[in-house]
């Protein structure tokens, strides 16, 4: 009835007392009904009955809680999902004849298909339907392999899934491993393995792992991973090469692990893109030298990152930043500090400026800050882009800040150029900040014994972009 196999009905208590309930509540509205001031007409006294007995059983039917029970019955058919690898590393010729094979299980498959409630998928850079009739519509042209995307999908699924069956040879390209992702599936998974299983033995250069800056005229190393299988104990030679030129080469012996580390010394001579590459000399009996070399390239930078620090006057922030940023070797730091008017520490030019990778701006601009500098500092950061890093410490004039215009992270709302001293505390609960931490000492003690510091009283507001 309606769509629904079965329709119960049931109350909480007894029928019966609810019938009884409806008598009494019949009496009682006839009861008060019976004499009206003013009197009423025979029909409408009818009517009055009538809504107050529905109105009070209404309130009766609910004190009973009534439930509605309806069912409806929906067979879910168990489907047996088929995923094939639809990459072009079947079509790789190793003897065995990759995609007639699986053309052939798929045959085998599509007999069964219906008997089965197999349902099929192709794999690679996606996972897509592929009806039975279009089976032999497989092309093995896909770039990748991803493994992954065919767990997810099979937990996204709505069907009622018995079986899941990969039909791959097992190369992933992309994606993450799904091993996990098989062992909590909770599903029966079935793998058939295309191509020949054989571990030949082969040695491969891995990945090769490098600063991601590089110096002109500064040695840095450059390490390869090198795999081998069943060339353990034996002697090869590894060469490195810049641009097809001779760098240097290691002798190495194979590790019984099957994998180590090949660490080369480089110092590059000038500045630019680099095409490097690391070669290992064959061996007899390796299965293919196809994997024997690995080609990268390596941007290599004129110098050092230039980084000038622009200080209106020294100051305890202008030591510890200097001092802080000569600690990292990749960085060349100068300072232009001023000290009185039209008066600066060392001797400095513009080119220095010019020169600037990272511009640091501490307490600066002052009232006494130069024109011609204050617009060249401007002109680097709105023009050039260049990074900056600005604090605000003692001396600095907030108006002359604000020709800094929009490249400022924040808005001045009240200019004030007066200072209060204010004492760093930490909160009980950020005692186990990581970020805060400093050894094994006391967190707090040694925040609360640190000195005052100078804030400026103006308020300040983020830009909202």
């Amino acid at each position: 009835m309606f769509g629904y196999d079965k329709i119960e009905f049931s109350l909480t208590y007894p029928a019966a007392y609810l019938l009884l309930a409806l008598i009494l509540i019949a009496a009682y509205s006839f009861y008060v009904y019976r004499y009206t001031i003013p009197q009423v007409n025979q029909s409408k006294k009818i009517l009055l009955i009538s809504l107050r007995v529905l109105a009070l059983l209404l309130l009766c039917f609910i004190l009973f809680e009534p439930i509605l029970n309806l069912s409806r019955k929906f067979i879910l058919e168990p489907a047996n999902l088929v995923f094939i690898d639809n990459s072009r590393s079947i079509t790789i010729e190793d003897g065995t004849n990759r995609s007639a094979n699986v053309k052939q299980i798929l045959d085998d498959f599509s007999v069964h298909a219906s008997a089965d409630n197999l349902k099929f998928f192709e794999f690679g850079n996606s996972v897509r339907e592929v009806s039975d009739d279009s089976l032999d519509k497989v092309n093995f042209s896909n770039g990748s392999t991803n493994l992954e995307d065919v767990f997810n999908f099979t937990k996204s699924s709505d069907k009622n899934i018995a079986s899941v069956t990969l039909i791959s040879d097992g190369v992933l390209t992309s994606g993450s491993n799904p091993y996990y992702d098989a062992i909590n599936l909770g599903i029966p998974l079935f793998t058939i393995g295309i191509g020949d299983t054989t571990q030949r033995k082969d040695i491969e250069i891995k990945k090769v792992l490098h600063n991601d800056f590089l110096y002109a005229k500064t040695p840095t190393s450059i390490i390869a991973t090198i795999y081998n299988k069943g060339f353990s104990g034996e002697s090869i030679i590894a060469s490195m090469y810049e641009d097809n030129k001779f760098i240097s080469q290691q002798n190495v012996i194979l590790s019984s692990a099957g994998i180590q580390n090949i660490s080369f010394d480089y110092n590059p001579e000038s500045s630019g893109e680099k095409k490097m590459s690391i070669s290992i000399k064959p061996l007899k009996n390796e299965f293919t030298n196809a994997n024997n070399k690995k080609i990268f390239y390596v941007n290599v930078l004129s110098n050092k990152i230039n980084v000038v620090l622009v200080a209106s006057s020294p100051s305890a922030d202008l030591t510890f930043i200097n001092n802080a940023l000569k600690r990292d070797e990749n960085l060349k730091v100068s300072s232009i500090v001023q000290v009185a008017q039209d008066k600066f520490l060392d001797k400095w030019n513009y080119q220095i400026l010019d020169s600037a990778n990272v511009l640091f701006l501490i307490g600066f601009p002052s009232d006494q800050t130069p024109k011609n500098l204050l617009n060249r500092v401007i002109a680097r950061i709105k023009s050039d882009k260049v990074p900056y890093f600005l604090t605000l410490s003692a001396g600095i004039s907030l108006n002359k800040l604000s020709l800094f215009g929009d490249e400022l992270s924040f808005t001045v709302n009240q200019l004030s150029n007066g200072y209060r001293e204010v004492q760093p505390q930490i909160l009980q609960e950020q005692s186990n900040n990581p970020i805060l931490k400093q050894g094994d000492k006391n967190l707090i003690d040694l925040w609360n014994n640190l000195p005052p510091v100078l804030q400026l009283n103006s308020l300040f507001n983020l830009r909202i972009e």
